[in-house]
């Protein structure tokens, strides 16, 4: 027996060519773009930062040295930025040394990161959360959204879809007439991509008739689609902007932006907006989504179940900040301890 390699298996030594190291600017653009347009724009935002901190402190930005970048870290604290805002930032200059195909240890970074971390708790720092959205302020909030009235009858979709199907604002945002088909228990939602599915495999959200017809989301879903559909409009962007005057924004006359679809930003504004007329404090774009899961969870709705409705990993830990606060009382061990 020989232990010699035969043809197909010996490793030849290791040639590489200069354009191994080259992409051209599509498929840079591409590789960018694999990134969802949210997060390209915060990456955007704090690598602009960054490099222009190295500049200024003669550093090197690419390929960082493990010292550039727990200075960064430890120069954003100084700053006052939030650990989650550092570790955003991070992630951004991480990102782009994959790109640019750079190796870079963090290790550094990141211990300076967790004593930020540990030092913004002991002194009273906390993250930020949305407030959950009950469904009597969900109500007072479309007492706000005027019936009969085209922005009215799209406010009315906006909240109640947004709250029963635990939608972003982005994944609201994406949505066309097309992706929202009725059955008898209900509607059925199809989302092409969303923020845990950047590879657009796709998923379809299911949406009861509600007891209460205002604030049924099928009813209010479809009353919507029928206000488009007495406009001529039956295909495209499902949530769009109505104008002062009651224009439909893209149609002759109407004034303001000329885009057909409501950006992630202008549903999130509406949303404050309804919020602040009907007297409901710390309302953002996110309290729908955080809402309905605290609700759910306060009824007893299994933990996959809530995860499955708004698309979060099941291993995630994010979904336990919405529903703790919902089976609080009911699940405190101070509550058996016979005191």
């Amino acid at each position: 027996m020989t232990n010699e390699l035969t043809p197909h298996t010996r490793h030849e030594p290791a040639h590489t060519t200069r354009m191994d190291a080259v992409v051209d600017a599509t498929t840079a653009q591409r590789v960018a773009s694999g990134f969802s347009a949210n997060t390209r724009r915060a990456y955007a935002h704090h690598l602009t930062r960054y490099q222009n901190w190295c500049h200024s402190q003669d550093r090197t930005p690419y390929p960082a040295t493990p010292q550039t970048l727990a200075s960064w870290v430890s120069h954003l604290r100084d700053e006052g930025k939030a650990p989650s805002t550092v570790e955003v930032s991070l992630s951004a200059v991480r990102s782009e040394h994959t790109r640019l195909g750079h190796p870079i240890n963090t290790e550094g970074a990141r211990l300076a990161l967790r004593d930020h971390k540990r030092t913004w708790a002991e002194n009273g720092g906390r993250t930020k959360q949305a407030a959950a959205i009950t469904p009597e302020q969900l109500r007072a909030m479309i007492d706000q959204a005027p019936a009969g009235t085209l922005s009215g009858i799209r406010d009315r979709a906006l909240l109640t879809l947004g709250f029963a199907g635990m939608f972003r604002r982005s994944d609201l945002s994406r949505l066309n007439i097309s992706d929202v088909h009725l059955t008898d228990e209900g509607l059925e939602v199809f989302l092409s991509q969303s923020k845990t599915d950047q590879d657009a495999h796709g998923h379809t959200r299911r949406m009861a008739y509600g007891t209460r017809r205002d604030t049924c989301p099928v009813r209010s879903t479809l009353e919507w689609i029928n206000a488009l559909a007495s406009l001529g409009i039956e295909t495209g962007a499902l949530l769009r902007g109505v104008d002062r005057h009651g224009k439909l924004s893209g149609t002759p006359g109407a004034s303001g932006s000329t885009s057909q679809r409501l950006s992630p930003l202008s549903i999130g504004r509406a949303i404050q907006r309804l919020a602040e007329r009907a007297g409901v404090e710390g309302v953002s774009g996110h309290s729908l989504r955080a809402g309905a899961a605290t609700t759910a969870a306060k009824a007893g709705v299994d933990r996959s179940d809530i995860a499955e409705q708004g698309q979060w990993h099941p291993e995630s830990t994010a979904i336990e900040r919405y529903i703790r606060p919902g089976q609080g009382w009911d699940r405190t061990a101070s509550r058996y301890l016979g005191l």
